[in-house]
């Protein structure tokens, strides 16, 4: 059959032309792509018919699985049954982009296309085009390179139509490819991290993220009152959260708590107040001393907890694009109130003390919550 060749705009792909080429797709036709590495074969990963043909065409060993691209995350709950705490650290990081992830394959993926493995390798690409593709046909698309297997990867359409012209029905063509270089590869589906393919990204690169430590940063005025307090607490949570949940343990272990003023008194002792309500929940903070919030410690920070509207705008003046990680503690309490500032008690009673301690603790609540759900 003779294979047609569209040209696409690659950074303003046109409408008329994804439609055609995804209606390829739905009908159960072989479309090469471009991505974000090198040209892919593309076909509806549930039309078991169509994948029968990308193992024919490219001449693939049945028993080696096809990978799939999905447009958003959201999709990638129905195509597995588990998503690992590394698969997440790794998905918030490299996603979209050249990174395959091996998860644990869900009942309604043809065992033609798991090749019986019982896994599936899953990405989202970082190219207009072949996203603009998987969104107009509706469904997960898969991703071998376009060429006979063994043969070298497809950089251009040209490349495409010299192995497989003749043999399917579409070639989207956006140019050369960027780099040619095939995505990595990591299987987590196991206990550690495991490269079937190293490409674009880098093992090293991998294991540095996910050793990585997440620190978690609660910002007051002066560093003796509401941040000691929730650095202290949110620590005694952690320690509970991991024996709570196991599965957990190594998401959390890499979790650091700090607490830092905007404007303190460097090396001062919290007051008294500070010391009675950590005493009552088993916390010594007496040796504690606080230190002033600099540039450095905020744009190491994963998260950033303040406790007033205006301990944010300090913050952002002295690192204006760190906005993104910046929230008041008390967005996540599940009782929120219009006010969501927590005021400072020093030099209070001790009963604003233990009013502050609760207001805190809600907001710690809430985000141990979200933590134990879907990460920092």
């Amino acid at each position: 059959m003779p294979t047609s060749v569209i040209n696409i705009n690659p950074d303003a792909p046109e409408k008329e032309k994804i439609r055609q080429a995804g209606s390829v797709i739905r009908q159960g036709g072989l479309v090469a792509f471009p991505t974000d590495t090198v040209y892919g074969l593309g076909v509806d990963a549930f039309n078991e018919t169509a994948i029968s043909q990308v193992y024919k065409v490219k001449k693939r060993d049945r028993k080696k699985p096809l990978s799939i691209l999905i447009s958003k995350e959201e999709e990638l709950h129905d195509l597995v049954t588990k998503i690992p705490e590394p698969a997440k650290v790794l998905m918030e990081k490299f996603w979209p982009g050249p990174l395959t992830l091996i998860l644990p394959a869900s009942n309604r993926l043809s065992k033609l296309l798991t090749a019986n493995s019982g896994t599936i390798g899953v990405r989202i690409p970082d190219n207009k085009i072949a996203l603009a593709l998987i969104r107009e046909s509706g469904v997960p698309i898969t991703s071998p390179s376009a060429n006979i297997s063994g043969h070298p990867d497809p950089k251009s359409q040209e490349d495409v139509l010299r192995e497989l012209g003749g043999e399917i029905d579409l070639v989207i063509d956006s140019g050369p490819s960027d780099s040619g270089l095939s995505s990595t590869v990591a299987d987590l589906t196991g206990e550690s991290l495991n490269i079937l393919r190293e490409g674009k990204i880098s093992k090293t690169n991998l294991e540095e993220i996910l050793n990585e430590k997440k620190v978690v940063l609660f910002v007051c005025t002066g560093n003796s009152c509401r941040s000691v307090i929730a650095e202290a607490l949110f620590k005694k949570m952690l320690v509970e959260a991991m024996e709570q949940h196991p599965s957990k343990r190594e998401i959390l272990a890499k979790i650091e708590v700090l607490s830092a003023g905007v404007s303190p008194f460097p090396g001062m002792s919290s007051p008294p107040g500070t010391l009675k309500v950590m005493q009552a929940e088993g916390i010594d903070v007496s040796g504690r001393r606080a230190i002033s919030l600099t540039p450095e410690l905020t744009r190491k920070s994963s998260l950033i907890l303040v406790m007033e509207e205006r301990h944010k705008r300090v913050i952002l003046n002295m690192v204006p694009d760190c906005g993104d990680k910046i929230a008041l503690l008390k967005e996540f309490s599940e009782n929120r109130a219009e006010n969501l500032n927590i005021p400072d008690p020093i030099g209070r009673s001790l009963e604003v003390y233990k009013k502050c301690t609760s207001e805190i603790k809600s907001g710690l609540e809430g985000l141990m919550k979200k933590i134990l759900k879907t990460g920092i």
